[in-house]
């Protein structure tokens, strides 16, 4: 059934395509991105949400802002740089940059989006992947597999992953534990953030 789903596919992304044609316009700015990539046998599997692989977890983005110049990332990216990007472009000044997540990719260097970490996670299991600046070696492991409870509050590593989400040999495993304690700890801010954050909030209001 291959070529009749693939066949689907791109007649579904023809449709996208008539449907966004009328909004396209030089004086407009226009973001699109997808939610989810779609496997058609490249990690054994069709479809998506269904294997923490590179073809289902990574899309492509494109946003287009009147008057700025043309750059391409080849970096991992995520859906929350978006509004950074819009809010740099538009020149809005944040009064607490660190009360929203991404960062602008107009602004942001190779070197500081190369340095990024971001999780992805499975729709049928608990299984979460970290992903990092060890993706973008191909001498070493594509993402890092995890287990996650956010009402435990808990990370647990597991081993790492290829980039078709099957389980490959990692020389050091507390790279691994390590890297996701790290992620994990950035996801908790400290009492003292909390307190900044919600008197900035106070005298915002």
């Amino acid at each position: 059934m291959r070529d009749s789903v693939w066949n689907r596919y791109r007649n579904s992304a023809r449709t996208v395509d008539r449907l966004l044609k009328p909004l396209l316009s030089r004086d407009r700015v226009i973001v699109a991105v997808g939610d989810h990539g779609e496997s058609f046998l490249e990690d054994g599997t069709i479809g998506h949400g269904i294997r923490l692989s590179r073809y289902q977890n990574m899309t492509a983005a494109v946003m287009f802002c009147p008057g700025k110049l043309a750059r391409v990332v080849e970096l991992p990216t995520s859906h929350t740089d978006v509004l950074p990007t819009l809010f740099s472009y538009l020149g809005v000044d944040l009064s607490d940059a660190g009360a929203i997540d991404g960062t602008s990719l107009e602004l942001a260097t190779d070197r500081q989006l190369a340095g990024r970490r971001f999780a992805t996670r499975n729709y049928l299991e608990p299984d979460y992947a970290l992903i990092g600046p060890w993706t973008q070696d191909p001498s070493k492991p594509f993402a890092f597999r995890f287990k996650a409870s956010v009402f435990a509050g808990s990370a647990t590593e597991l081993n790492a992953i290829d980039e078709v989400g099957l389980q490959v040999e990692h020389a050091d495993s507390a790279i691994q534990a390590r890297e996701v304690k790290k992620w994990q700890a950035s996801l908790t801010r400290t009492k003292s953030e909390t307190n900044t954050t919600s008197n900035t909030r106070k005298r915002t209001n």
